[in-house]
Formats: structure tokens, C-alpha cells, sequence
């Protein structure tokens, strides 16, 4: 709950007059101090001033905020991370609280369910919740799996879930890719290798329709009602992100499989020749940037391409000489743009190009993309995986008790329902944002 308003008139007292973060990418030290202070804008005024947003870039927040943990061992933010995503999960344990699932994208709930994700494989504690953290995106990965359709398009996502609204009749990237991530994760911490199925069969359906192309271009949606034709060839970074994170893990998992190697590879370079400015190692919104036309919406995309570089990084480390400039790069100008009297009024502008703070646009979105790709400059510790101890856990205690309950079959019959194209996304309401904050209110009495 974040306020623009507030932000614009916090930055215009103090950016002319002070200096941007300092930043230091090739310096743990720099680099944690940077992000200390970008999660301190972050989260004090996420919490202090209200406002309406997109209800799935809270999911984005408490994801970076637990990459935040993982990575610097400062545990400040973890009680308000694990009351956010709890407040979130609905009745069902699936992360369609009732506010929110008239109008629920499948990207958003896999986007809640990939931080559930990291918040199991980074250890993070799941006491006092009726579900371990892996649990629930296991629910939401059978429900998402339920939903695979294969009378229109031969398979795929649709980007709503009810009949009734518009995207219904389009499956778009961002949903397929996030489901095939989930599916990859999730092979890669229960050992269930049923997961492993879907990975290659989302993959394959996204060539077949022709998301993804020769080249590794990555497009927004598909219109079913216009036989399965690409509606959209607009390149987010949030599209990319998903396939690229995918590709990393399977390439890891499969111990260099040269079929997801070829994969890795190509989606990697086609993504550093869109969307890194003029050759340079700066990331940006190629869509909308440059021009000034983004909406609040685009500017959290930048986020997962960021988090996708990192899962490179880890999972790829032969590719550290194309993303680690990238990584270092990006973080140094998304420092540059982000200026305070104190690390809570630390914040930090959208468009990482200039090579000065300019009080031009902030919002949550370019916080969150400020701090993830900061983070991504961090070497990750290892993953807990099911039935081993949680690495981000002090106190020693093991991750999730109990195994996969079963992964839904890639090739069992399944019913439809949907997801949402980046370029296409529904607004999250009022009403599911106040209900997220009482529910997170009633958890912590």
C-alpha cells in the first residue's frame, strides 16, 4: 500500500540536495548496506501510507524482501513478509482469498505462490501457519495443473480463471512461464519427478503456438478466439523471466542438458540484446521506457528479469561472464536513481538511465525492481530442499516436514480455466487490498 503521491513530495525535498546510494557491485558490504536501505523505503512506506495497487506486486515485495534475508542475514523485514503472504492465502490454502478470486489471474496466484516457493527454499520459518510454505504452492500448482486446457490452443493457461472475464479467451506468457517455474522449482525441492514433466511440455506448447519463437522472442499472449494466433508480439521483461528462470534451473537439474543449455542460451541472449539500453549493461522496459509511456503496472517487470539473472547466476554459473555485467551494471545505475535523508526515506526512480537521481517517477514497482536487482549481485546461499535443513534458518530447524503429496500428471485428463498476459493485467481492488491488511492484523494478535 504504497503512495505515490506521498513519494513525489518526499523525493522533492531532498533530491537535488542529496546525493544517490552508494553502490559499490563488486562489495558484499556495499552491496547489503544499498539494499538495507532500499528495503527501508520499501517497507516503511508500504506500511504508513495507503493507496490502491496491483494486489500481485505485493507477492514481488515479500519475495525480494525474503531474497533480502537469504542474502544479507538481517531478519528486520521477516515478520511482516510472513504475515503478508499468510494474510493472502484464502480459505483454501491457494492463494484465491475471497476479495480477490472473481477477478484472479493465474499469474497472480502463481506470483503468491512463488513467494511461498522461496520462502521454503530460503528456510524461512512456517510456524503458526495451518500449511508449510510448500503446501501451498502445491495447492496452487494442482490447481493451475486442473486448469491446463487442451480443447483450444492444444494446451496452455488461459490468463483469467473465471469465464467472465476479459482475458479468458487468452493464454499469455507470463502465466504459462510462471506455471513452468513453479513446475521446475518444485521438481527441484520434493524430488518428484512427475514435476519434471511440465517444464518440457509448457516449453514445447509455448514453441508450438508461437509465444516463443526461433529466435527465443518471447510474446505476451495468444487470442483463442482467433484460432491461437500471437494477439500481442509486445517483449516484456516479465515474459522473459519465467523462461529464462526455467531454462537455469532445468539446465542445473538435468546436470547441463544440452537441450536446455540451448535454451538458456538462447532466451539469454535474446533478452540481452532487447533489453539492456544501446549495448549497454543497463536493464530497462524497452516497450515503454524510453518514450515515457509505461503504466504503474510495467514498472515492477523489471523485477523478475532481475531475479531471473540471479537464478543464472546460481544455476548456470558458466554464463557468469554474459549476466554478472548485467547484474553489476544494472545495479550500479538503479542505485544512482535512488536517493533519501535516511535509509526509510530511501526511494528510488523507475528508469535506471540516467546517470543522476531525476524526481521523474517512483512507485513500488521501481523500489522493488531497485532492490532485486541490488540483491541479484549477492551469491545465493544453498536451497533447502525437502527434508533438509532450511540454510536460512539460524536456529537449525528442518524445512517441510512432509514430501510432495503427488504431482499432478502433465498427460492426466484436465479440465479448463486461466491466466493473464503481462501486457493485459487486471487491477487489483480495494477491497482485496484492506483485506490482506486485516487479515495480516488478526495473524499477528
Amino acid at each position: 500500500m504504497w503512495s505515490n503521491k506521498f513519494m513525489l513530495v518526499a523525493l522533492g525535498s531532498h533530491v537535488l540536495t542529496v546525493s544517490s546510494l552508494s553502490l559499490d557491485a563488486r562489495s558484499d558490504n556495499s552491496v547489503k548496506n544499498a539494499a538495507k536501505a532500499i528495503a527501508a523505503g520499501l517497507t516503511s512506506n508500504y506500511t504508513s501510507a495507503p493507496k490502491i495497487q496491483e494486489w500481485w506486486q505485493d507477492s514481488l515485495m515479500y519475495n525480494a524482501l525474503i531474497d533480502y534475508w537469504a542474502l544479507t542475514g538481517d531478519d528486520q523485514f521477516n515478520t511482516i513478509t510472513k504475515q503478508g503472504i499468510l494474510g493472502q492465502v484464502g480459505n483454501d490454502n491457494d492463494f484465491m482469498p475471497a476479495a480477490q478470486s472473481l477477478y484472479e489471474t493465474n499469474s497472480e496466484q502463481a506470483s503468491w505462490a512463488m513467494a511461498a516457493m522461496n520462502a521454503a527454499e530460503a528456510g524461512l520459518d512456517s510456524s503458526n501457519n495451518n500449511s508449510s510454505w510448500i503446501k501451498l504452492v502445491e495447492n496452487v500448482f494442482g490447481e493451475q495443473a486442473a486448469r491446463w486446457d487442451t480443447d483450444v490452443c492444444s494446451g496452455g493457461l488461459k490468463d483469467d480463471i473465471e469465464p467472465l472475464e476479459t482475458d479468458y479467451r487468452t493464454k499469455g506468457a507470463f502465466s504459462n512461464g510462471l506455471f513452468m517455474q513453479l513446475a521446475a522449482r518444485l521438481a527441484r525441492y520434493t524430488g518428484n519427478s512427475s514435476y519434471n514433466e511440465w517444464p518440457e511440455k509448457v516449453w514445447k506448447w509455448s514453441e508450438s503456438v508461437g509465444l516463443l519463437d526461433s529466435n527465443y522472442s518471447v510474446y505476451d499472449i495468444v487470442d483463442i478466439s482467433d484460432d491461437c494466433k500471437v494477439a500481442s508480439k509486445l517483449m516484456f521483461t516479465a515474459n522473459f523471466g519465467p523462461y529464462l528462470s526455467t531454462a537455469a534451473i532445468q539446465y542445473n537439474s538435468t546436470s547441463g542438458s544440452s537441450v536446455w543449455k540451448s535454451r538458456l542460451d538462447g532466451v539469454l541472449s535474446r533478452a540481452s540484446s532487447l533489453f539492456f539500453y544501446n549495448n549497454t549493461d543497463i536493464m530497462f522496459e524497452a516497450v515503454c521506457e524510453t518514450t515515457q509511456t509505461c503504466n504503474e503496472d510495467m514498472t515492477s517487470y523489471k523485477t523478475v528479469l532481475a531475479r531471473a539473472l540471479g537464478d543464472v547466476a546460481t544455476f548456470a554459473p558458466y554464463q557468469e561472464t554474459i549476466v554478472t555485467p548485467k547484474i553489476q551494471g544494472s545495479a550500479t545505475a538503479a542505485a544512482k536513481q535512488c536517493s533519501g535523508t535516511s535509509d526509510k526515506d530511501t526511494f528510488c526512480n523507475f528508469s535506471w538511465l540516467s546517470s543522476q537521481a531525476d524526481d521523474e517517477f517512483t512507485n513500488l514497482g521501481s523500489q522493488i525492481s531497485a532492490l532485486q536487482i541490488v540483491l541479484a549481485n549477492l551469491d545465493r546461499p544453498q536451497l533447502a530442499s525437502a527434508n533438509q535443513t532450511s540454510p536460512g534458518d539460524a536456529s537449525g530447524t528442518t524445512g517441510p516436514s512432509s514430501t510432495s503429496t503427488g504431482a499432478p500428471s502433465s498427460t492426466q485428463s484436465t479440465t479448463a480455466t486461466p491466466t493473464t498476459g503481462v501486457g493485459n493485467r487486471v487491477v487489483g481492488s480495494m477491497c482485496g487490498v484492506l483485506a490482506g491488511v486485516v487479515a495480516a492484523m488478526l495473524f499477528s494478535l
